[in-house]
């Protein structure tokens, strides 16, 4: 079973998965309520909130931040990735305020919790911003705190490296960084990294078949493809349930879109941080930037 890519959607699958004993790949693993089960059939493609967490600390002392407020969305993955980089930052010697205010995935407007935010931006002296938020949530709080005047740098999350961010946030979205997956910026990778040639390859059969360029989205579902076809080669015998987990178990290697996937008995996230880049938004573009000794 694939899926699913909603992270709210993973507690279900994950129960199914145990009780039916039938393997289950997940697209976003970052549900917190979730990662600490002790499952044995869910294996899990993206990094997981704690290692962009920890991408995000490094970009954060890169940049010689100090002092940060972070604007979560009211859902788990956006208040864990907001208690994580406090964790993670408050290790390194920052100072990471969590906003009281939150905002929901669907609102329009979240001028009013940003009002309410600027003086604290202003007497606590902040660095810099981090909206912890996914889809037209992240270019609308962007818009909004520069409307109100907040000219302090703006991070995002892992979900910001998508044209439409860019689209919807317009000249807001310019100077935003955040930690990124490798096809936002395939054609920017190290010509020595080995899933580069493999993002060029499957952006151009991408484009030929839909006329589009290709995303980190449609990557996960390439290498999900690629992590099957796998496992399947490497049973010895009949393939079962059993022994497909098994395979899983054992992937080495397997290089894909988003890096280089390996699993083990007691290891089912397949990527790791070295699998992330760094990327700021400039002149509506996305480019990589890097920093010696993090990458």
């Amino acid at each position: 079973v694939v899926g699913p890519f909603e992270d709210n959607l993973q507690a279900t699958t994950r129960a199914i998965a145990e009780r039916e004993k039938i393997s289950n790949i997940i697209i976003c693993p970052s549900n917190p309520m979730v990662r600490n089960l002790k499952q044995q059939w869910a294996f899990n493609i993206a990094q997981s909130d704690i290692i962009v967490s920890q991408k995000l600390v490094d970009l954060s002392l890169a940049r010689k931040y100090k002092k940060a407020l972070v604007f979560p969305a009211a859902h788990p993955l956006a208040l864990s990735l907001a208690d994580y980089y406090k964790k993670f930052g408050e290790e390194k010697g920052m100072k990471v305020i969590i906003s009281q205010e939150t905002h929901k995935p669907t609102d329009i407007d979240m001028t009013p919790q940003l009002t309410k935010l600027k003086p604290i931006i202003e007497k606590e002296k902040v660095d810099v911003f981090y909206a912890s938020t996914a889809g037209p949530p992240g270019p609308i709080v962007c818009k909004n705190l520069r409307a109100l005047g907040v000219k302090i740098p703006i991070l995002g999350t892992h979900a910001f490296g998508f044209g439409f961010i860019i689209a919807l946030g317009g000249e807001a979205m310019e100077g935003v960084e955040f930690p990124s997956a490798k096809p936002v910026v395939f054609d920017q990778l190290d010509e020595n990294d080995p899933v580069k040639p493999v993002n060029i390859d499957f952006d151009k059969r991408w484009k030929e078949r839909y006329g589009t360029p290709s995303d980190q989205i449609a990557g996960y579902g390439y290498d999900t493809i690629g992590l099957i076809e796998d496992a399947l080669k490497r049973v010895k015998g009949k393939v079962t349930r059993s022994s497909l987990r098994d395979a899983f178990e054992n992937t080495k290697g397997v290089k894909g879109t988003h890096g280089i996937y390996e699993f083990s008995p007691t290891e089912h996230d397949g990527l790791s941080k070295k699998d992330l880049v760094f990327v700021r938004i400039e002149g509506g573009k996305f480019k990589r930037i890097k920093f010696p000794g993090l990458e």
